[in-house]
């Protein structure tokens, strides 16, 4: 999907971006980041961005993640959670037009 949006998450073009990372993650553990992507998945009404985007760019990722480190985690999925895993997945295996290869 094309966007007139670019977004630099780069510590060399923002050093700040290093001790941000250091505050927010330095101290977490496996607990707290699933914790966070369970929250990722999980919001219902994104106010910052509109459903799509919200859903490519964090919905998708936190699904992508919590499969690959917490495998249960992603199994026992409720709710919301399994709602956006179901779509998830349906994308995942839908056939893609050759335009959008």
């Amino acid at each position: 999907m094309p966007s007139v949006l670019l977004v630099v998450n780069s510590p060399i073009e923002a050093p700040v971006l290093i001790e941000q990372v250091k505050n927010d993650w330095g101290n977490a553990d496996a607990e707290t980041l699933k914790a966070s992507l369970l929250a990722d998945i999980d919001v219902a009404d994104p106010k910052q961005f509109n459903e799509v985007m919200y859903v490519e760019f964090a919905v998708n990722p936190a699904l992508q993640r919590l499969r690959a480190y917490f495998p249960d985690g992603y199994k026992s999925l409720a709710g919301n959670g399994l709602r956006r895993k179901v779509e998830f997945e349906k994308q995942k295996t839908a056939p893609r037009s050759p335009s959008t290869r």
